[in-house]
């Protein structure tokens, strides 16, 4: 079974929460090549971990992809 986008944490994106907090997803821990933990951190710089499916429970939304900005000049 895949798991849908609105639920794969990407490392670099930002989601939502229906309350409108900002979570970035910022590491994976793996155990015996399985993922084990996600690392988040709130637009407040709080950190935290959460495991697969508290991270499914939290029930976030992709709210936006990271973007490579150019600085031309």
């Amino acid at each position: 079974m895949t798991t849908p986008l609105t639920h794969r944490a990407i490392p670099g994106y930002w989601y939502a929460s229906s309350e409108g907090q900002l979570y970035n997803v910022r590491a994976f821990l793996y155990h015996d090549s399985r993922l084990a933990r996600i690392w988040i951190e709130d637009i407040s710089g709080v950190r935290a971990s959460v495991s697969p499916p508290e991270w499914v429970d939290l029930d976030l939304v992709i709210h936006s992809p990271v973007r490579n900005k150019t600085v031309i000049g």
